[in-house]
């Protein structure tokens, strides 16, 4: 019966997670969506462009016509003047070239704009794929400290300093005794506007996204600390990161409020590592032991 229960738990774990990463793909679709969306927006202006080029070709065309037409019939009455055969064809031709220069000339302009619209198009995609891929790193090689208390120092230099070697000591805490991770320390941001006895949150870039995977891996050490005990450790996220986080909060909070008298005894909702999870209270198999008696 024991293990039962222990299955038909976990069961229901993998269904909520499975459930909840089906939703996050939902929201990571919706957003693609809306970027191909822009994309077919900015291709219809082109096309507009494209469009209104044509038409002002075709009126250009007309024009020609007309004045071909008009050539035509003041060559026709010089000829009936007295101009040769040998000079109206020489006029003639001199005509049509002059025409077709234009028309080339036109086409070129055409084709430049063209190729100089589809070009800007091209430029801004390209530059925010960079922009993204580079903040990507740049999170990648970050994380955040929360609820560390800020000092009193007035002094900007000074709270640089302090601030750095706060983050160096929370790392001390979380490193194997053989690790130096706190020298790989590359820069300390406090965000927000300065404020006495705040807990603003702390960027902490690192040299490497190793450090910052082993940081993670062990930033559980602080729990257990009694000096850092309400000091928490988070990886900095992108948008998209934490609009996911946003749905598993949201979804822990409905769950946190549905729970039953017993299970509010034995463990609550919380999103650890971009997943929705289950902490209890007391060991898990206390809880199955309890619920089987």
């Amino acid at each position: 019966m024991k293990e039962v229960i222990s299955s038909l738990m976990d069961k229901q774990d993998q269904l909520i997670t499975e459930n909840i990463e089906l939703k996050l793909r939902l929201v990571e679709c919706e957003k693609v969506s809306v970027i191909n969306q822009g994309l077919k927006e900015e291709i219809q202006e082109i096309k507009k462009q494209i469009d209104v080029l044509k038409v002002t070709c075709h009126d250009y065309e007309s024009c020609s016509r007309s004045l071909q037409v008009k050539v035509q019939n003041g060559i026709v009455n010089r000829g009936e003047g007295g101009l040769g055969e040998n000079k109206l064809k020489e006029l003639r031709n001199e005509w049509k070239q002059e025409q077709e220069e234009e028309k080339v000339k036109f086409s070129e302009i055409v084709k430049r704009q063209i190729q100089e619209n589809t070009k800007v198009a091209v430029i801004e995609i390209i530059k925010e794929k960079e922009d993204l891929v580079g903040d990507t790193v740049d999170k990648k090689k970050s994380f955040m400290i929360l609820g560390m208390k800020e000092k009193n120092h007035p002094n900007k230099f000074m709270r640089e300093c302090v601030v750095r070697e706060l983050a160096r000591t929370v790392i001390k805490r979380v490193q194997d005794s053989a690790q130096e991770l706190h020298q790989e320390v590359e820069e300390v941001i406090r965000l927000g506007i300065y404020s006495e006895g705040g807990r603003k949150p702390m960027k902490v870039r690192m040299k490497s996204q190793v450090a910052v995977e082993e940081i993670m891996a062990r930033k559980g050490k602080l729990t257990n600390d009694n000096d850092h005990m309400d000091i928490w450790i988070k990886r900095d996220m992108n948008l998209v990161e934490k609009e996911k986080e946003k749905v598993l909060r949201s979804e822990a909070k409905e769950k946190y409020e549905k729970r039953t008298e017993i299970e509010k005894k034995n463990f609550y909702w919380r999103v650890l590592d971009m997943r929705l999870k289950k902490w209890y209270l007391r060991k898990k198999e206390e809880v199955v032991e309890e619920a089987r008696n």
